[in-house]
């Protein structure tokens, strides 16, 4: 039993080179073949399973997240022991792409834009602040500060 041979591009040399190969086989070969390589992929995926899920849950939309932490740590040039709740922004913003964000996409994949433009351009939008919240702190001097525009109240992609 022989199959019929396809047609592979000149430009994917590595594909030709497989084809040949495997045509040179037997049946009994190519079933060995394959199912070393099975094997070989279910330990990867058993090594990797954990790890994998874990990132796949990581996926979340665009939200508001907490985290505690003191006024010195947000690195504003303020010294104050105060915990202060800081509120900020994360996630994915897939859904909420338009079809600027596909087009410039596709230009990037294309490689249609100058070099300098492709770093600075996002072709998704960004899960940012809409809405900001003031803190408002005693330093380690018993002075009282209000920053402004420092925490996220609401998040949007953008």
């Amino acid at each position: 039993m022989f199959r019929r041979v396809r047609s592979a591009n000149a430009d994917n040399l590595v594909i030709s080179e497989f084809m040949h190969m495997f045509q040179s086989f037997t049946e009994g070969e190519l079933k060995q073949v394959i199912r070393t390589l099975v094997q070989r992929k279910a330990r990867r995926d058993v090594k990797l399973g954990k790890r994998t899920k874990r990132a796949k849950k990581g996926t979340k939309p665009c939200s508001l997240t907490d985290k505690e932490m003191t006024v010195s740590q947000l690195g504003l040039g303020y010294v104050s022991d105060e915990v202060i709740l800081f509120r900020y922004c994360s996630g994915k913003c897939v859904a909420s792409r338009r079809n600027y964000d596909l087009a410039l996409a596709k230009l990037k994949g294309q490689r249609l834009l100058t070099r300098e433009n492709m770093d600075r351009a996002r072709h998704s939008p960004c899960c940012r602040p809409t809405a900001y919240e003031e803190i408002t702190f005693l330093d380690n001097r018993s002075q009282y500060h209000t920053i402004q525009e420092v925490s996220a109240l609401k998040c949007a992609c953008v």
